[in-house]
């Protein structure tokens, strides 16, 4: 089916009950005829959700990066002010655990 055999008025139709512009789902419409229409369809979103995972995974693998390096800088300036400290005299304010949550 190509858009020129959609009827306009019933297109216009499935567009406001899929809610309009602002529908809160994001959910539209899609020109579909057929079983080979819908798998070309259901490929697609199948392609769409894999990138988007890959994504995702990219995203939480920096994050997990990041905060290792955050928490290593934050580990070695604690030591470097202990050690400081150290030198100067001061230990009464020292942690009694090292590790830096």
């Amino acid at each position: 089916m190509h858009w020129a055999d959609v009827d306009e008025l019933a297109w216009r139709e499935a567009l406001v009950r899929a809610g309009g512009p602002d529908n809160p789902d994001r959910l539209w419409p899609v020109l579909a005829t057929g079983m080979g229409d819908l798998l070309q369809r259901e490929a697609a979103q199948r392609a769409a959700l894999d990138e988007h995972q890959a994504r995702l995974e990219q995203v939480a693998r920096g994050t997990r990066e990041l905060a290792t390096r955050q928490r290593t800088a934050l580990q070695q300036r604690l030591e470097a002010i202990k050690r400081r400290e150290v030198r100067r005299g001061c230990t009464s304010w020292v942690v009694e655990h090292d590790e830096v949550h």
